[in-house]
């Protein structure tokens, strides 16, 4: 249900939006931008989040516009994948036993954790229950997993310039640190760029003055 309307999807047709008016129907937008085999997806605000194709092949997850029906993103390597959210966060099983935490967010696929919890086929949503995870596969194996259990992804250290610096940033989420050397090598000797790093949003962000001299860098997980 959206806004009172209701959407119809299915992997054969096209994804439908139809609004009741007694005992007749309208239809709002009508297109194949989402089709699911199994396993609804859900709806938060004005966008709807699903995985999109057969259960065989499908692997993509999209998110769409429910007011126009058009797509806002798409994510693929996610197989079959069954979802259910929380705190405006996505908690999405895939069919091979990944489980991934990532924003509901209209502007794009943000994956905040990710972690393998299991083996075999999984077609079972994900529950989420005073504060624990709850994830099953076909052959019957129920596991329950803390939310601390889950790993962070590895996020690539951004590099922009800034005016006359170097501007690196960083996700806030996680113990990474920026260090520096003015050599490579087992005679390199790694140290922390601290100085001026301020959080913006939620990234850590450093603006360096390049040196005369040739410099690397480096971001580290603790």
């Amino acid at each position: 249900m959206y806004d009172g309307k209701i959407f119809l999807t299915s992997n054969t047709r096209d994804g439908e939006l139809i609004e009741l008016r007694g005992t007749s129907t309208r239809s709002i937008w009508k297109n194949r931008n989402m089709r699911i085999h199994f396993n609804p997806g859900v709806v938060i605000g004005d966008y709807f989040y699903g995985a999109d194709g057969r259960v065989e092949r499908g692997n993509t997850v999209r998110c769409i516009n429910m007011k126009t029906g058009e797509t806002e993103w798409t994510k693929s390597s996610l197989p079959c994948s069954s979802i259910t959210s929380a705190d405006n966060k996505l908690i999405i099983l895939t069919r091979t036993g990944d489980l991934y935490i990532a924003e509901a967010s209209p502007a794009r696929f943000k994956q905040l954790a990710r972690s393998k919890v299991l083996s075999g086929t999984c077609w079972t949503p994900p529950v989420l229950a005073n504060r624990s995870v709850y994830v099953r596969n076909s052959r019957g194996t129920l596991y329950k997993l803390q939310m601390s259990e889950m790993v962070i992804a590895p996020q690539p250290l951004a590099v922009n310039f800034a005016g006359s610096r170097l501007e690196f940033s960083w996700p806030a989420k996680g113990n990474f640190i920026l260090e520096s050397t003015d050599a490579l090598g087992q005679a390199a000797e790694w140290g922390e760029v601290g100085s001026g790093t301020a959080k913006e949003d939620d990234r850590y962000v450093v603006r360096v003055r390049p040196s005369a001299g040739q410099q690397f860098f480096r971001l580290r997980s603790e």
